[in-house]
């Protein structure tokens, strides 16, 4: 099953970064979808998108020019549990694209999202774009107004639907996340959140193009090639809770992707994905996007200019 692992940071240094993200997508390799790109339907969205009659348009994992990142990840149960997709919920997937597609922050879309309409999931938002601030200045006859941006801090939000979800304002640091809640972690998630941790701590300003190969590496190891033991069922089978990189059969791991945020607001998307035709021994295609997450929140700060406002109109 999937598994994610990112790093927040709001004070990187010079050639730091405020974001390192790595995503294993484990999925069916009957299961059509497209690779990343941007949408069709708005060029500013960046991700891959699921083709599944249905379910055509929801994606997993993305990002948008403005500053957006958004994943999610199905929570699963083995099936002797009694645990029961219900199919006539609408899918996951249209809840990562909804919130990339339009500028609302991260509390209102949570506020607005009912839980109920969907079967399990971990979902985690996250916005890195900058805060408009607008300065008026009255100077006798005329009033001059003043643009500026200011850095804001990464809103990182996590929430699942589970019976005992809640929404959870994620501090600076570092995270693991896979099929279970944040406060249920697997083997996997863990292992993988004490190497980011450690890798990050020793090679701060690792250049993009050598922590992307790193990350690469780490997800793609080999340990989940797995053979079904007797009497398990298939579905149990993918539950493995220490694998990274799952591989079977009919499932695996069929993406790992990469996204890096750098203190300038410079991001790196990669993608790393199975061609067509999709199996255990086909071969692997590797991409790249560069973004620039320059535009603004759409969030007007004016309280705490008054005074100031006043105390240079007094001085004229």
């Amino acid at each position: 099953m999937c598994v994610t692992w990112f790093m927040i940071n709001e004070s990187p240094g010079e050639n730091g970064y405020k974001l390192v993200l790595v995503y294993n997508r484990d999925e069916y390799f009957i299961k059509p979808t497209k690779s990343a790109d941007y949408l069709d339907s708005n060029k500013d969205v960046l991700c891959g998108v699921d083709m599944r009659p249905g379910k055509e348009g929801g994606t997993w994992l993305g990002v948008s020019k403005k500053g957006k990142v958004a994943c999610l990840l199905n929570i699963r149960e083995p099936a002797n549990s009694g645990w029961v997709t219900n199919k006539k919920l609408f899918g996951r997937g249209s809840l990562v694209t909804n919130f990339l597609t339009n500028d609302t922050d991260c509390t209102s879309y949570l506020r607005q999202l009912s839980g109920s309409d969907y079967n399990e999931f971990n979902l985690i938002l996250m916005d890195f774009r900058k805060i408009l601030n607008i300065l008026f200045l009255f100077v006798k006859y005329f009033s001059l107004f003043l643009i500026n941006f200011r850095q804001a801090r990464p809103e990182v939000w996590y929430y699942s639907n589970t019976s005992e979800g809640e929404y959870s304002l994620l501090e600076p640091g570092c995270y693991g996340i896979s099929n279970t809640p944040l406060y249920q972690p697997w083997p996997k998630a863990t292992n993988g959140k004490k190497y980011l941790e450690e890798l990050m701590k020793k090679n701060q300003t690792m250049s993009t193009d050598e922590l992307t190969q790193t990350l690469l590496k780490y997800a793609s190891r080999k340990e989940g090639e797995w053979e079904i033991p007797e009497g398990i069922s298939f579905e149990d089978s993918l539950l493995v809770p220490e694998a990274a990189f799952f591989k079977s059969p009919d499932y695996g791991t069929r993406t790992t992707t990469v996204i890096l945020i750098n203190k300038k607001g410079e991001m790196t998307f990669t993608e790393r994905t199975m061609v067509d035709p999709m199996d255990p021994n086909t071969k692997w295609s590797t991409k790249t996007f560069y973004l620039r997450t320059a535009t603004v929140k759409p969030v007007i700060t004016i309280p705490g200019l008054i005074q100031f406002k006043y105390n240079c109109c007094k001085t004229l």
